[in-house]
């Protein structure tokens, strides 16, 4: 048996935990037939302890006013015990009521054992059925509690059922589980001589409990010998059971599981100068100030007011090491966002969520809240909360509200922690982690990556305004570095207010050329591109243009100046212009190095007028370009030594696949290339229609394609109606001069392409200084 008693001890209420035991002899055990226990459904692993209150009298359990109270707590604490346990088994515990101090204590527990072998490390029946073994003892109780109501002793006992515990009061949960811990075999059978309970004969083979398989002296060493038939090292245990004076002597615990717990060392066992049965080896010695009632559970005494209610993990440590799988819930803080989530405004909207713990402490735990993100939510009060061993498990509610900035940064998600202040908490919750609640800020300004506005506008503030513009979706891109995407949810839009430079990569779509105009009346030019990348996609650029004063400034619609690359994807350029000399693209210019790729494109009607400026839809120089499924159509140069009415290209390479280029035109003299005018550059042409193109001014070849110094390769393609008009104009179809590579011609047909002028040769194909395959 177990026993609380009541001692007078520096005006404190105290207890120890005492065994006792019947005698027992070999001869009179008991030896029932073994059952299987019918055992109670459960969701959830755990140990039921089935209680059976006796009808002893009018008082304890049985007092007409509080017999209900007492045993709905008995049965709820037991119930919290059990959960500790992953396992499954229902245990059945006879409990009787005293009155009396005559046994000086607060409580006894006695747990049934049965049918022992001639030695070994044997458990109780509550330990046997908990972890699978046949049910030893059969119809008979487990073990059995009985509740001394009333003491004798200097100090009367005022009990507390709740988690309100008072001085001068005994904390009834706590004494509940201890006495049902001891019940499930935290406790040693060994007695102060080192007998064994069975009269086995000192030093003889004997039967232990499996906590003491662990018992240990100081140095480790373990006084039972399982190799020699668990034969008891006597001497060193008697030195040892009555030595525990000071620190580092008597008796200690050495399970594997409990030492790793108790941070590399094995944990003291009481163990008094004098003996004291049932007690004495059962429980954790508190010599040392790190084991008090505060901390640890299964110490031999108590005192009046809040004490620990649950095992530290060194006693569940050694729970584990006699066996157990042993899951008990850890000290932590528990957030629960009201209605599933948490979300604030910048309009100063708020939300709440409540705190609580998971594990009641045996003293006050206080939480501090606090926000990562300050400039995007705020803590209102409270923002520390305290949490006592009454309101522990009780939500407390914390509020938090939108913080309004001028930035539209979107739904910014951030984290709000509660941390545990460790110098005002209670040493349980000492390594609690922080708890960490998301909390999303639904943005209140205008999102300045949708324009919103057909208007040209520069606002400080985009809201002051008709919405946000083109011009101010690409100026907040600029200042937010890291590939933006701007939407356009407009119809058209006109640039009043002069080009746009991009000077960060960028993505612009739009909703289709039909639905999706960027229109610059002829005032100026689109884009001006001097840093990242640039993707256009499903949209039309219309009447870019730049004025005569803009002498070597190419590209109408786009100038595109940067070293990275240029997507357009499915966009139309219609109508753009350049006016100056060498103002080369009269829609896009790439220059700096950069690449163009240009897909499911349309370039139509766009002009260079000045002279010396090639390309009348595109001019690449320096770079790459790939030209694919795209439209050339109509497209033109005006002026002198401007060749390529659609594309030029200079010390660049390039491939054009799946394209059409019909009607472009070169009107001035030496204004090479109807369709292309390659210069220093290698291009390749596949599956391609180059038809009625043409050259108009005098030394103009090559209405269809006019390379210079540089390698062609066409395959699968077709060259058709194209002609040149003017003098010396030759090569209606294809001309090439002083290639260093010959051109190659695989699957190309060649039809009606002529020359017009005088002195003009090779109507299909005129060729100087470079030789040519034809495949």
């Amino acid at each position: 048996m177990f026993s609380r008693e009541t001692h007078p001890h520096a005006g404190q209420t105290l207890f120890s935990a005492k065994r006792r035991h019947p005698l027992r002899k070999r001869s009179n055990r008991r030896r029932t037939r073994a059952r299987l226990e019918q055992l109670e459904r459960r969701d959830l692993l755990a140990v039921t302890f089935q209680f059976n209150f006796a009808n002893d009298g009018n008082f304890g359990f049985n007092d007409p006013m509080k017999g209900a109270d007492r045993k709905a707590a008995m049965q709820s604490t037991a119930d919290e015990l059990g959960s500790w346990f992953n396992h499954t088994a229902t245990i059945s515990v006879d409990v009787f009521n005293h009155n009396t101090g005559d046994i000086g204590a607060f409580a006894v527990a006695y747990f049934d054992e049965s049918n022992p072998p001639n030695d070994g490390f044997y458990a109780g029946i509550p330990q046997q059925k908990t972890l699978g073994g046949a049910d030893g003892n059969g119809a008979t109780a487990d073990g059995a509690i009985t509740v001394i109501w009333e003491n004798a002793g200097p100090l009367s006992v005022v009990w507390e059922l709740g988690d309100d515990v008072n001085n001068g009061e005994i904390d009834f949960q706590s004494l509940v589980i201890h006495e049902l811990t001891h019940l499930m075999g935290f406790a040693s059978d060994v007695q102060e001589n080192g007998a064994d309970l069975w009269d086995s004969g000192l030093g003889n083979p004997s039967v232990w409990q499996p906590f003491d398989q662990f018992l240990s002296d100081n140095a480790g060493s373990r006084f039972i010998n399982p190799a020699n038939q668990h034969r008891i090292n006597v001497p060193a245990w008697q030195s040892a059971a009555t030595g525990g004076t000071a620190d580092n002597t008597g008796l200690f615990f050495n399970g594997t599981n409990a030492v790793a717990a108790n941070g590399g060392n094995p944990v003291p066992i009481y163990s008094p100068g004098t003996w004291e049965e049932g007690s004495s080896g059962s429980h954790i010695r508190i010599i040392d100030p790190t084991y008090t009632d505060a901390t640890h559970l299964m110490v031999p005494f108590i005192r009046d007011g809040q004490v620990a209610r649950r095992w530290n993990p060194v006693e569940a440590a050694m729970m584990r090491d006699i066996g157990y799988d042993i899951v008990m819930p850890e000290p932590a803080i528990l957030l629960t966002p009201s209605g599933g989530s948490t979300t604030v405004t910048e309009a100063g909207g708020t939300d709440t969520f409540d705190v609580q713990l998971t594990v009641r402490p045996p003293s006050d735990v206080q939480v501090t809240i606090a926000a990562a993100d300050s400039s995007e939510v705020s803590v209102n009060n409270p923002t520390t909360l305290t949490f006592t061993p009454v309101n522990w498990n009780s939500p407390q509610t914390v509020t938090l509200t939108g913080v309004d900035d001028s930035d539209t940064d979107g739904d910014v998600v951030s984290i709000v922690t509660a941390s545990i202040v460790v110098a005002q908490s209670d040493p349980m919750y000492g390594s609690a982690a922080a708890a960490e609640l998301t909390v999303s800020t639904t943005d209140n300004d205008m999102p300045l990556n949708v324009v919103t506005t057909v208007f040209d506008e520069n606002d400080a503030n985009p809201s002051d305004g008709t919405g946000v513009s083109l011009r101010e979706a690409i100026q907040w891109a600029n200042s937010h570095p890291g590939g933006d995407i701007i939407t356009i949810n407009v119809s058209a839009m006109f640039l009043t207010l002069g080009e746009i430079e991009i000077t960060e990569t960028l993505s612009i779509v739009g909703n289709g050329a039909a639905n999706t105009r960027i229109h610059a009346n002829n005032t100026s030019r689109i884009f001006k591109v001097t840093g990242g990348d640039l993707s256009l996609k499903d949209l039309k650029m219309q009447k870019g243009a730049t004025t005569v004063g803009e002498i070597g400034e190419g590209g109408g619609a786009i100038q595109f100046l940067s070293s990275g690359s240029l997507l357009l994807d499915t966009v139309q350029f219609v109508n753009n212009l350049t006016a100056a000399s060498s103002s080369a693209g009269g829609a896009v210019y790439v220059g700096s190095g950069g690449s163009l790729m240009a897909v499911n494109s349309v370039f139509q009607s766009n002009v260079t007028l000045g002279d010396n400026a090639s390309g009348g839809a595109v001019f690449v120089e320096g770079g790459t370009f790939t030209i694919q499924n795209t439209i050339f159509l109509g497209n033109r140069t005006e002026g002198i030594d401007a060749g390529g009415g659609a594309v030029a290209a200079d010390f660049s390479s390039g491939q054009i696949s799946g394209t059409l280029m019909q009607d472009n035109l070169t009107r001035g003299e030496v204004s090479a290339g109807g369709a292309i005018f390659a210069h220093l550059t290698k291009i390749d042409i596949l599956d391609s229609a180059i038809a009625y193109n043409g050259t108009e001014g005098q030394n103009s070849d090559g209405r269809g394609i006019y390379a210079f110094y540089g390698p062609v390769a066409i395959t699968n393609s077709t060259i058709s109606g194209n002609k040149t008009q003017g003098q010396f104009a030759s090569g209606g179809g294809i001309a090439l001069t002083n290639a260093d590579q010959a051109m190659v011609l695989t699957h190309v047909t060649l039809t009606k392409n002529m020359t017009e002028g005088q002195d003009s040769t090779g109507g299909g194909l005129f060729f100087r200084g470079s030789p040519v395959n034809v495949r």
